[in-house]
């Protein structure tokens, strides 16, 4: 390894700081432009606006596991009477954390799941893992789908992204990135759902045109190799 004078590290780190600070500030500038923008609609309180079933259980591990599923569904219930509310437009789920050691015992499995993603010999677990979650997803999409809102539901004016950390666990690969983006973002997205393939496309892509589509107009969204100022021609409308 080639030593350079201390001078020379003070130097490139004091510029490695410059760059970080001036992506900041770009990010946050995006951040209060959309803040802005979200904040100058008027608030529509839809007819679905009215209280749950209410939640009587409590979040309590069975055998030192999450009950997954039921967490879920109360989530699923709250983002529901959130959007058609109005108190928020923008919602954020964390179904499971990345290399969380998250075990799926309520479909039999003992493992966590990261462990199994790297054992080639357990990725049908790792399948079984993978619908159980997407299982979830179905049940907030039904929920937001059941509250109506003018003449459709809260789905039809939503776009609901859905994605993981890596394509293939047993690689940490990321090619053919998974992505699911339900909704019709009120007509910008479209309906019938469509599946493209991306060929090595930029996955921000679709980032970007989740974002334009419920109004942001924002001219990029990522950072280095992942920046995107190219939409996702495929899935709008």
């Amino acid at each position: 390894m080639r030593s350079y004078p201390a001078s020379t590290q003070r130097g490139g780190v004091r510029e490695d700081g410059k760059r970080l600070q001036a992506r900041l500030e770009a990010h946050l500038t995006q951040v209060s432009e959309l803040r802005s923008q979200l904040l100058a609609l008027p608030p529509v309180v839809t007819s679905a606006c009215v209280a749950g079933t209410p939640i009587t259980t409590r979040n309590v591990d069975v055998g030192g596991t999450e009950s997954l599923a039921a967490v879920s569904r109360a989530m699923a219930q709250l983002v529901t009477l959130a959007l058609a509310c109005d108190p928020t437009r923008v919602v954020s789920i964390q179904f499971t954390g990345s290399v969380g050691d998250q075990v799926f015992s309520e479909i039999g499995q003992a493992d966590d799941q990261h462990e199994l993603t790297h054992d080639a010999g357990s990725q049908g677990a790792v399948h079984d893992s993978v619908v159980f979650t997407f299982a979830r997803l179905a049940e907030l999409l039904v929920s937001l789908r059941g509250a109506v809102e003018g003449t459709g539901n809260l789905l039809d004016q939503s776009a609901v992204l859905c994605t993981t950390d890596v394509a293939e666990g047993l690689y940490h690969s990321t090619r053919d990135y998974p992505l699911v983006l339900a909704g019709r973002a009120g007509g910008a997205l479209k309906h019938p759902g469509v599946h493209v393939r991306g060929n090595g496309q930029n996955t921000s892509d679709v980032l970007l045109s989740a974002l334009r589509a419920v109004g942001a107009n924002v001219p990029g969204v990522g950072g280095g190799a992942g920046y995107s100022t190219t939409p996702c021609a495929g899935i709008l409308a």
